[in-house]
Formats: structure tokens, sequence, C-alpha cells
């Protein structure tokens, strides 16, 4: 009952205010939702709490509320960017969508795709397999470890050269 109120309550606020004060607004919206008939009752809200009807100025009469327009659908949400590479690659960064303290990073690990769906990834975090939905991953680009390795005679020829230089 509370969210279908605060539903009815943003939508009223929205249609009728075009700026950031919506605060001065709010009691008149207050006033036209308890004048308002509700549909299955068919009785206004202040009726039910007052037990007649209350006088209100001639902007809330019912002929004003037809000629106004009507309100505004609420937008859809935007779409999220879903890299094209995500369904090729072999490990991802997981989203951490907990409070995090400042200077943390976003994205967690780097987990072995095991399964894949249009919609949902199953991940290998630490031994333990979890479904995942893909607008919480992240293309993970692993670089490949390749040692330098250098002979044992040059390095001790080159640590000896340096001990020597910084002896003298």
């Amino acid at each position: 009952m509370v969210e279908r109120f605060h539903r009815t309550l943003k939508v009223a606020l929205m249609s009728c205010c075009k700026d950031s004060y919506w605060f001065n607004q709010l009691l008149w919206v207050f006033l036209r939702q308890s004048t308002t008939p509700k549909h299955i009752l068919d009785v206004l809200a202040a009726e039910m709490v007052y037990g007649n009807q209350l006088v209100v100025p001639a902007e809330f009469s019912v002929y004003n509320l037809v000629q106004q327009s009507p309100v505004p659908d609420l937008q859809a949400p935007a779409k999220q960017h879903i890299p094209t590479d995500l369904h090729s690659v072999t490990h991802v960064l997981l989203l951490n969508k907990t409070s995090k303290p400042p200077l943390m990073h976003p994205y967690t690990g780097r987990f072995l795709v095991i399964r894949r769906t249009p919609k949902a990834f199953l991940l290998n975090m630490r031994g333990k397999e979890d479904w995942f939905y893909i607008d919480r991953l992240k293309p993970a680009y692993l670089v490949p470890y390749n040692p330098i390795t250098i002979p044992y005679t040059l390095f001790l020829k080159h640590l000896s050269h340096n001990l020597l230089g910084i002896l003298s």
C-alpha cells in the first residue's frame, strides 16, 4: 500500500513540477490526492476521513482536471553497455554492488567463466560455482606471463661489476 501511494505521489509531483522545487507543490499535491475519488469505492479520501467533502479552490475542480495534459510516462531505464568481447573471454571481473569505502576498486577478482547464456554466466569463484548477470561483468584481459631468463654466469658478472663499482 505504501509503495502504491509513493508511486502515485511521485507521478503527481512529476506531472505538476517542472523544476527542482517540488516541495513547494507538495501540499497542493496532497490536497489533490485527498480530493480525487478512489476508483473502487467511488468516494473521496477526505470524505472517508472527515465525513464530508473538502472545499477546494476552483483549479482542482473535475472540469480542470480533465482538461489538464495526461501524466507523462516514466522513461524506460537506459540500456547498459555490454562489451562486445564479453562472450569470448575466458576470465571476467565482477562488479561489487555493496557499499564501499572511498578509493576501493568497484570490480573484484579474475574469475574463470565455466558456462555462458545470453543473460548470465556461470563463474568459478574460489572453488564455488555461481551464476551472475552479464550487466555485472567486465572482461578481464590477462597478460601472458613470460619470465625473462638470464644465464647465471651473466648474472654473476653483472653483479660483481656493480659491486666493484660501489666499493671503489
